[in-house]
């Protein structure tokens, strides 16, 4: 991205965590979200969701525990449709 001159921001790296949850490489999409945070991108709520749901539907118990934590200790509401990720797990 920095070759083109175009800074990533929090959507850029929520559509990157969806592209790549979305061809199940779950790996990519944790390390995306990780690297969002070492750049000091806040994620928001929909990256969190995103992430969150790819765990819930590959049954990842202990890395949406681990989400659902960050998310609180952020101050991140856990709204419907968090819980119903969370449900589908």
């Amino acid at each position: 991205m920095e070759v083109l001159q175009c800074q990533p921001d929090t959507r850029t790296y929520s559509i990157l965590i969806s592209l790549h949850t979305k061809h199940n490489e779950i790996n990519m999409a944790a390390k995306y979200f990780a690297d969002m945070k070492e750049v000091c991108i806040e994620p928001d709520l929909v990256s969190y969701r995103r992430l969150l749901y790819a765990y819930s539907i590959r049954q990842m118990v202990q890395e949406a525990e681990e989400l659902i934590w960050e998310m609180d200790e952020g101050g991140l509401e856990i709204d419907e449709f968090t819980q119903s990720a969370l449900t589908r797990m």
